[in-house]
């Protein structure tokens, strides 16, 4: 048997047995409380130690960032105020309902603090 044609077919049977290896996770996060508000999207990063871009109002860097364990957690913090923290999420995966509930706390401020907070529901796609 030729050596390329078994490592396709080796290719090919590990795609189909592990799809998640050829796809992005994305995490998508809404309020509880006002779940028409934009949602907080995180793209999963392929290896540890990475951190996902953060999409908020102002420019803001992951800090930390965590997905194990039946457990997520992310921080952000102000892109340029390093000492200011943006954002924070905090959820357990809930098995009955295939989702991640938590609690969150946001920085929406300019100059001025500006503190929300609330129940989170996040969910892997």
């Amino acid at each position: 048997m030729n050596v390329r044609r078994v490592v396709r077919v080796v290719i090919v049977i590990l795609l189909l047995l592990f799809p998640m290896l050829s796809m992005a996770k994305t995490i998508i996060c809404n309020r509880v409380n006002n779940p028409h508000e934009d949602a907080f999207v995180f793209t999963v990063p392929a290896t540890i130690g990475e951190l996902p871009m953060v999409d908020f109002p102002y420019p803001a860097d992951a800090a930390i960032f965590s997905l194990r364990d039946n457990n997520f957690l992310i921080i952000a913090i102000d892109h340029d105020d390093k000492s200011r923290t943006r954002l924070v999420i905090s959820a357990q995966y809930q098995q009955a309902t295939h989702d991640y509930r938590g609690q969150m706390v946001t920085d929406e401020g300019g100059n001025q603090l500006q503190l929300d907070n609330g129940p989170v529901i996040c969910r892997l796609k």
